[in-house]
């Protein structure tokens, strides 16, 4: 397990910051773990994010679901991307939360 930091994968963290908020967990979490599973793409969908306008961004995180998936549609890794962000939603059982860590 790795983590995301505003320093390190700056798109990525603000992202998941937004789903946190989003879900109910708050934001401004000091980093956000990655499990294995998603770390060997961490890379090529921070750029796959950089591609997206302000307005997409927010609206890939948060917006509705078909909206969402128009905008993955548009590229092998923003599809990636939204899968990841999917599971992080979703709180499966192997993607610990920094809001569960901190108590």
């Amino acid at each position: 397990m790795n983590d995301v930091t505003p320093e390190s994968h700056p798109t990525i963290y603000k992202a998941l910051d937004m789903i946190s908020h989003d879900m109910g967990h708050g934001a401004g979490w000091t980093s956000y773990p990655i499990p294995d599973s998603w770390w060997k793409h961490i890379a090529a969908i921070e750029a796959a994010l950089l591609t997206l306008s302000p307005d997409d961004f927010e609206t890939f995180c948060i917006g509705d679901d078909k909206a969402m998936l128009e905008i993955a549609n548009r590229s092998t890794h923003l599809y990636l991307s939204s899968m990841m962000f999917d599971a992080f939603a979703s709180e499966v059982d192997y993607w610990p939360h920094p809001y569960q860590v901190a108590g």
